[in-house]
């Protein structure tokens, strides 16, 4: 089997670390992924031209150092050397992330500040320095979020927020 990609090892690596309770040491991990991709002996001893270890290194590693810049997986200084723990932000996003089914279909965004906060934690990953929030108005079961942007002028982000799971639908930005 060919060496799997990076995204296809951090997918599998998350899986595995679930169900490892959170945490498990770096080597125990690698195994259970070589084990998961078929990875063999001859396959886990190739090496790239610096000297590494195609799978540990280039492949594992380079997907727990992706995990760890997007706060899926802790820090090695928090979580120790040799030790790989699924962060906080992780978990949360897992339990935001269920089916609407279920939770049983609730309306998880029921208000327009609720709304807001979704649509300004979604537009300040785009406009860091300046976002003043204009109106927030529901329309059937979509919350439409309207945010000034602009530092000079007035420059109207229009979020559309589904009611019912809070994702984002839709973003667009008006002069």
């Amino acid at each position: 089997m060919p060496i799997p990609s990076i995204s296809e090892v951090k997918e599998t690596l998350l899986e595995e670390l679930e169900k490892a309770g959170g945490v498990g040491e770096s080597k125990d991990i690698i195994e259970k992924l070589s084990q998961r991709f078929g990875i063999t002996p001859a396959e886990r001893g190739l090496k790239n031209r610096y000297g590494y270890k195609i799978f540990d290194h280039d492949r594992v590693h380079a997907a727990v150092t992706q995990l760890r810049k997007q706060d899926l997986i802790e820090p090695k200084e928090k979580s120790g050397r040799g030790i790989w723990k699924l962060s906080n932000k992780y978990w949360t996003g897992k339990r935001e992330a269920e089916p609407a089914k279920k939770r049983g279909d609730e309306i998880r965004v029921k208000s327009a500040e609720e709304a807001t906060e979704i649509a300004l934690d979604f537009v300040k990953k785009y406009y860091p320095f300046y976002h003043r929030p204009i109106k927030s108005v529901k329309e059937d079961s979509i919350w439409l979020v309207e945010i000034d942007v602009g530092l000079v002028t007035t420059i109207v982000a229009k979020v559309k927020i589904d009611a019912k799971t809070g994702n984002i639908l839709e973003f667009v930005k008006s002069d």
